[in-house]
């Protein structure tokens, strides 16, 4: 089977279907069970899909006879606003319930090295140990066997925001050096780990960032090749995405040629407008040679009293964050490199109905309900529509940007 692949025509990069038709990715992120199964509308989706789309215990049901009709409404709305892709963040949900309909991706997450793991609650693997190796392997095995042979996949993340570097404002951001250092010198002397980090180091101990740093360039390192090699392996055929890399202007000077030789495609996520990002973005793309998805961001604004806080880079209004959408993605399309956005997400949170795993509200084109909000859906359909356009003609002026705000009561 002919997988997605890219492709740089006359000078622009596109993904390619397997028919061998060019497209961009335009995605929605989130399209989760947490989002369908709140307090507050829990019933309301039980009563329009079927009683058992939640379990007895209340859990989701993957199972039940209401997940279908669940996933056709929802695939059609998505087609609907000219979307075609379904990113990494659509937990819960069958594979083989959405792989017909729209293109997709997935993360391999042998290890949450993202915002799910907390510094200081767990040790760091010793990623240089047969043992990691074999996890890391068993868990490739396993996702691709279940996504190879699908023709509307396309290509394998690694993890979601990892850090590999300190983020601004994090309580461990002024320290020194990082924690996965620290956790292989604690190794048994000799450990596999514990060697690598000594072949850096000499005899020394890790005291600077500098240290830091050259160990943190040799572990991530064998995390790329780790995977590439494997995903290589046992799926030779689909794109590699590698990390979704967070607030990727702050990328260690080691980090490109890593890149370089290990992806095909620059993933990344920043919430921002694209003036903040194009200089980096088009840095990133010389010095790699790789084509660029944003991989999750959005525009929004808190709609009080339901929501007090909300993802998303701040704007004035909902039609403020519709306008932001089209600004964005023509913005995106008119650089050549840019192969699509991922957009987050789908349907919103209400206070009350949160992740377990994140403190902020959910965005989203919907309410709770499956509402839409005219004021973003419109200009997101159209822009989506003319997308492909905007990218066969890069480097026309794009729009101005929205200037942050907040949303008013």
């Amino acid at each position: 089977m002919t997988a997605i692949r890219t492709w740089n025509g006359h000078g622009v990069w596109w993904l390619v279907d397997v028919d061998g038709a060019p497209f961009v990715s335009l995605g929605v992120n989130h399209v989760q069970p947490d989002c369908w199964l709140a307090p507050y509308n829990r019933a309301f989706m039980r009563n329009r899909y079927g009683p058992d789309l939640d379990t007895p215990e209340g859990g989701f049901n993957p199972g039940g006879q209401a997940l279908p009709r669940l996933v056709d409404a929802t695939v059609a709305r998505i087609r609907g606003l000219g979307f075609n892709t379904l990113g990494i963040h659509t937990a819960g949900v069958p594979a083989r319930l959405f792989a017909d309909d729209l293109f997709y991706c997935v993360a391999i997450d042998v290890f949450p090295l993202g915002s799910r793991f907390r510094f200081g609650e767990q040790r760091f693997p010793d990623i240089f140990s047969e043992e990691f190796a074999s996890m890391l392997e068993a868990r490739v095995r396993e996702v691709c066997a279940e996504h190879r042979d699908r023709p509307r996949f396309i290509g394998y993340a690694f993890s979601d925001i990892p850090r590999w570097y300190f983020f601004a404002g994090e309580p461990r951001d002024t320290e020194p050096v990082h924690p996965w250092v620290l956790d292989l010198l604690a190794l048994p002397e000799g450990a596999p780990g514990w060697q690598a980090a000594m072949d850096v180091l000499g005899r020394a101990t890790a005291r600077t960032r500098e240290d830091s740093d050259a160990v943190m360039e040799r572990v991530v390192a064998r995390w790329y090749d780790l995977h590439t090699r494997l995903i290589r392996r046992h799926d030779p055929n689909h794109l590699l995405l590698g990390d979704k890399l967070h607030s990727p202007h702050r990328l260690p000077a080691w980090l490109p040629p890593i890149l370089a030789r290990s992806v095909d495609v620059l993933f990344v996520q920043w919430y921002s407008p694209m003036s903040a990002q194009r200089e980096t973005l088009e840095r990133l793309h010389r010095m790699t040679g790789k084509p660029v998805l944003n991989g999750d961001s959005s525009f929004g604004c808190a709609k009080p009293p339901r929501q007090t806080r909300v993802k998303g880079y701040p704007v004035a209004s909902i039609a403020e964050a519709g306008k932001a959408y089209a600004d964005y993605l023509r913005a995106a399309m008119n650089l050549p490199f840019m192969v699509g956005w991922h957009h987050c997400g789908w349907i919103e949170q209400w206070d009350g109905g949160k992740r377990v795993d994140w403190e902020i509200n959910e965005n989203g084109l919907f309410d709770p309900f499956e509402n839409p909000y005219p004021e973003l859906t419109r200009p997101v359909a159209e822009a989506n529509a003319r997308a492909h356009a905007w990218h066969a003609e890069p480097g026309v002026r794009p729009a101005p940007e929205p200037a942050p705000g907040s949303c008013p009561p």
